[in-house]
């Protein structure tokens, strides 16, 4: 059975999504797709692309001492951690999570929950999300805000923590 797919948007009124060349690093550029993402993997695009951040999580791997180190919660195996210089942008911006029925998409990037389709897509249901940071602490993740991203990326290189870095 395939998972529920989602596309995440600030553009509140789209009717039909038209497959398009997507220039990402690790897409095809040579096909124009409708791309989609695992509801699991929802929280990673719930911060609007002009923040970055970093969302990290605990994987059967990661050891105690890790754990220990980067989550401040035992009821949270998630954490997603953004700027100070974001906040306000996160706070004040309204999403839109389209929902694709899945028979039209093949998997594409397991690892970032990337589903494709070559074909035009018109979404079963559409939610919007007034709160980004309410819907982040539903999924139970952690919330961290800090001054330097860059720092706590250079410790996570070195951790048996799962993470993404955008």
């Amino acid at each position: 059975m395939k998972p529920k797919l989602y596309h995440i948007s600030k553009n509140s009124n789209i009717v039909t999504f038209t497959p398009r060349i997507l220039k990402r690093d690790n897409l095809n550029e040579s096909k124009a797709v409708v791309l989609a993402i695992e509801e699991k993997h929802i929280p990673n695009y719930l911060v609007p692309k002009e923040c970055s951040r970093l969302l990290y999580n605990a994987s059967p791997k990661t050891t105690a001492e890790d754990i220990n180190n980067f989550f401040s919660s035992k009821s949270s195996s998630s954490c997603i951690v953004i700027e100070h210089s974001s906040f306000n942008i996160l706070k004040d911006t309204s999403l839109y999570l389209y929902e694709f029925d899945p028979e039209l998409f093949y998997p594409y990037d397991e690892n970032l929950g990337y589903w494709t389709s070559e074909v035009n897509q018109v979404p079963i249901k559409v939610f919007e999300i007034t709160h980004p940071f309410e819907e982040l602490i539903l999924r139970n993740f952690e919330i961290r805000i800090i001054d330097n991203l860059l720092d706590l990326l250079d410790k996570m290189k070195n951790s048996s923590l799962e993470w993404f870095y955008q």
